[in-house]
């Protein structure tokens, strides 16, 4: 008896995983920039780009000069994020690299551009992400540090092909 009440709960908590994995992960947007109805601009970095519209975008100010966006699903997921922080070199210092990103992991690194600034992208580890794709560029006297999960990756790109700087 106490057996099959055992089983039944691990069953049962299965399902519940399951239904809570489907719930989530359909809240995770398709990898289409046909999707990117929603505008953001911030005029204090000097930028803007293009997003799903489904997304909620928060802005966190980190004191300092600094700021994180997260763009996440209207049940919270977060989908990708956007730390901006004042910063005079011309390319990014590996004391900078390891502040701002403690696991140290910066793998398959590419050269690539966002809005015609020369910039990086690779695969790193974020504590709060996991593993992540991220790109990272410098411009107007900031770094930008773009991440999101890793499999959403290809889907970031799209939204950085959106990205536009003020001039």
């Amino acid at each position: 008896m106490k057996r099959d009440y055992v089983i039944g709960v691990i069953v049962l908590a299965l399902v519940a995983l399951g239904g809570l994995y489907y719930v989530i992960d359909r809240s995770i947007p398709v990898a289409s920039e046909s999707t990117m109805h929603a505008s953001y601009h911030n005029a204090q970095y000097h930028f803007g780009l293009q997003y799903p519209d489904d997304l909620v975008v928060r802005v966190t100010d980190e004191g300092g000069g600094a700021s994180t966006l997260t763009f996440e699903t209207s049940v919270g997921v977060r989908v990708f994020e956007i730390f901006i922080v004042t910063y005079a070199e011309s390319s990014v210092s590996d004391a900078r690299f390891r502040l701002d990103e403690p696991s140290g992991v910066r793998t398959n690194v590419v050269a690539t551009t966002v809005g015609d600034v020369p910039a990086s992208a690779f695969n790193g580890m974020n504590f709060s992400l996991g593993e992540t794709y991220e790109t990272w560029f410098i411009h107007g006297g900031f770094l930008y540090e773009v991440a999101t999960t890793k499999p959403l990756g290809t889907w970031l790109q799209g939204v950085l092909s959106t990205f536009s700087f003020d001039h």
